[in-house]
């Protein structure tokens, strides 16, 4: 529930306390991030958590009972023109050490997509552990890759575990070249839940194809 005289939804969200739109309405003497916009477009309402515009991440569901947060993380992704042109490249950073959530390690999970691609996340444990872990995917062609709907298991597409106590994260690609770009120019990579991703082979396709037609408001993630 919400306080009385706050609103209990922002669009098809509930807000409940400790959350709330507003800090009279949330529990910032805990934390000011449980103050929450409720950002309004031409279409929709949804509410945001984590800073001014720009910097917010979109908030999906809120679960007391579960004690989690799902919210939308961008999607990095680095794309090709020529096997040494980088069109366009976008890595995301987050850093969670001064709010009160952690990436779920049960509910999350780092999902590279790409042919001959290598992607890793990296961060800092419990503020002061580094972290590094990542995967691997290969395939020759499009045909090669999996089949839609396949696991990710490295052909296409592929995953890795995230640890405990992520304070900090980073995403990137260390590989600044690609030999597959004429059929996939762009690869992806994203901590998001298990099972928000179901891999196709239209998504190694296209310039941000797979952003702009399947991720447009980013990847879900639980905290």
């Amino acid at each position: 529930m919400a306080l009385p005289g706050c609103p209990d939804k922002c669009g098809d969200v509930l807000i409940p306390y400790p959350f709330g739109i507003g800090a009279q309405c949330a529990a910032v003497s805990l934390n000011t991030f449980f103050n929450l916009d409720c950002k309004i477009t031409s279409n929709r309402s949804r509410p945001t958590v984590g800073g001014p515009e720009g910097l917010a991440l979109d908030v999906a569901d809120i679960s007391l009972e579960r004690g989690e947060i799902r919210v939308l993380v961008p999607v990095s992704h680095i794309c090709f023109t020529s096997n040494v042109t980088i069109s366009v490249t976008n890595t995301v950073l987050f850093s969670l050490q001064d709010t009160p959530f952690l990436p779920s390690t049960g509910r999350n999970r780092f999902t590279v997509i790409g042919c001959n691609t290598l992607g890793l996340v990296g961060g800092v444990r419990g503020g002061t552990s580094q972290y590094l872990a990542g995967c691997y995917s290969y395939c020759d062609s499009i045909s090669g890759a999996s089949d839609d709907g396949a696991p990710c298991t490295g052909t296409g597409c592929c995953e890795a575990s995230i640890p405990t106590n992520l304070t900090a994260f980073n995403v990137s690609f260390p590989i600044n070249s690609s030999s597959v770009w004429g059929f996939n120019p762009c690869f992806y990579a994203m901590v998001a839940e298990v099972g928000w991703y179901s891999f196709r082979r239209l998504d190694l396709v296209g310039q941000l194809g797979f952003v702009n037609e399947r991720a447009k408001d980013g990847a879900t993630c639980h905290r």
